[in-house]
């Protein structure tokens, strides 16, 4: 991860943990897909929503490993499903509308953009 990526993870796990009068490690395992990347669980996702604004964006076409590799490079939190992926900050939301879609976002990702 990198370092600003590491950075709001902590402010994010910080934040759950006293919202919720949770133990860090406990945010971490129940809230993120795996210790390396921002990916939220479908219960991180369902909290953040409810304190966080986020954007949603339906996908078009099928999910390949690619995507998922590509969005390993985004720092801030996010959620995908089979049709939709949900960006938790304005950054990532406006380079994907200038992508045009969330499916050319992703393949600009797993390019390595």
């Amino acid at each position: 991860m990198s370092t600003q990526e590491n950075k709001t993870r902590s402010k994010v796990v910080e934040f759950l943990a006293k919202e919720f009068k949770l133990p860090n490690s406990q945010i971490e395992t129940n809230f993120f897909r795996s210790t390396d990347a921002m990916g939220l669980t479908e219960l991180g996702h369902r909290v953040m929503s409810k304190v966080f604004r986020f954007h949603q964006y339906k996908v078009e076409g099928q999910m390949l490993a690619k995507h998922y590799l590509g969005l390993r490079c985004l720092d801030y939190p996010y959620y995908l499903t089979e049709h939709w992926l949900i960006l938790y900050n304005s950054e990532d939301t406006t380079l994907l509308e200038l992508y045009g879609s969330a499916t050319e976002f992703l393949e600009a990702f797993a390019d390595g953009a």
